[in-house]
């Protein structure tokens, strides 16, 4: 481990600094006097302390990454007072910062990636970029927000906040969506229609929410969707028909709901590039009527806590991928979405134990 050496302040000519994924400790120097400097990339090392205001004064930088390490403090608006250029700010992982700025304040950037997960910027949606018309990407994450105002982005990810209410049927205009994660919110009501008009989406997640109702029929639109979780809500009645044109999932996680019916017989058909199929503590019905053949891709497969009756199905010895070992301490799912890499925890109850696979 070493510190940042103040002799670095001294390089007055610097235009990229890439110091990231190292070990380095103690506090950031003041930079403010680098005229020229363009890129900062300070993550995945152990600094601690606040951001200087100096930073304020890097009118050429474009690029901020501070990612993973230990900072605390305020961040206040004199802090991006010059950073008119700045389009790419990266604070993930620095649980100890908090954004404090005036409800009407008018940043200097236009940002495309913003990245704050587990930084404290609540108790509102901040209202500042309600009008960042070229933010993209948008991962706020365990933030302490609320609200429900969002520009158009490619990726939203707000899981693990106190959201409330219900989904504003105004994320049907964010067209661009390629993924949703607003899991572990406090989100109520239907989901709404229009949120098929993202036909781009790859990666929905309303996980762990309050959302009732049935499953909107418009899922049919989302043809390129391959993580679907809709799990630990209070969603009822059948599947709907439409479900079997979404032919990319991968994922299919609707387990801990209140669906009801026989499992749809076409699920062996549509689905062939399925892995995991959880339904398990619903209210389905019947026996299993789906063909398994078609499943070959298929490692996982959930019915615990059904009212499900019946022979299980000599067809199940089809389901090649689930015979191939595999050290499932390990096991790990991912998905890359235009180079933004997600990766999906995985939990399977076996005999009684919830089994996380990361």
């Amino acid at each position: 481990m070493g510190r940042l050496l103040k002799w670095l302040s001294q390089l007055e000519r610097l235009t990229i600094l890439d110091l990231e994924d190292n070990n380095f400790q103690g506090l950031i120097p003041a930079f403010g006097t680098f005229p020229n400097l363009e890129l900062i990339w300070l993550g995945g090392n152990e600094l601690n302390g606040s951001l200087p205001v100096s930073f304020g004064q890097l009118s050429e930088l474009s690029c901020l990454d501070l990612f993973e390490n230990r900072l605390i403090g305020i961040l206040s608006k004199e802090r991006f007072s010059k950073l008119s250029k700045l389009y790419d700010l990266r604070m993930e992982g620095n649980s100890g910062l908090a954004l404090s700025v005036s409800s009407i304040w008018i940043p200097p950037f236009q940002l495309t990636y913003l990245g704050m997960a587990s930084c404290n910027l609540g108790p509102t949606f901040p209202t500042w970029l309600k009008f960042r018309k070229n933010l993209s990407y948008l991962d706020m994450s365990n933030a302490s927000i609320s609200g429900e105002s969002m520009p158009n982005l490619a990726y939203l990810l707000l899981s693990g906040n106190q959201l409330t209410g219900i989904i504003p049927k105004s994320i049907g205009y964010m067209t661009n969506l390629e993924m949703v994660d607003l899991s572990g919110n406090s989100l109520t009501g239907s989901i709404p229609s229009p949120i098929s008009n993202c036909s781009y989406q790859a990666f929905l997640n309303l996980r762990q929410n309050n959302l009732t109702n049935v499953i909107p029929k418009s899922f049919n639109q989302l043809k390129q969707l391959k993580w679907l979780h809709l799990n630990k809500n209070k969603f009822s009645e059948e599947l709907p028909l439409s479900f079997q044109n979404m032919s990319s999932l991968e994922i299919l996680d609707l387990s801990y709901n209140k669906l009801s019916g026989d499992i749809p017989a076409w699920i062996g058909t549509a689905f062939s590039s399925l892995k995991i199929l959880k339904l398990r503590s619903n209210a389905f019905s019947g026996g299993l009527l789906f063909g398994f053949s078609n499943l070959t891709s298929l490692h996982i497969l959930d019915l615990i806590e059904n009212n499900l009756s019946g022979s299980i199905p000599s067809a199940l010895d089809d389901l090649r991928a689930m015979s191939q070992k595999r050290n499932i301490s390990k096991y790990q799912y991912e998905m890359i979405v235009s180079s933004v890499s997600y990766q999906e925890n995985l939990t399977v109850k076996a005999k009684g134990q919830d089994l996380e696979y990361a």
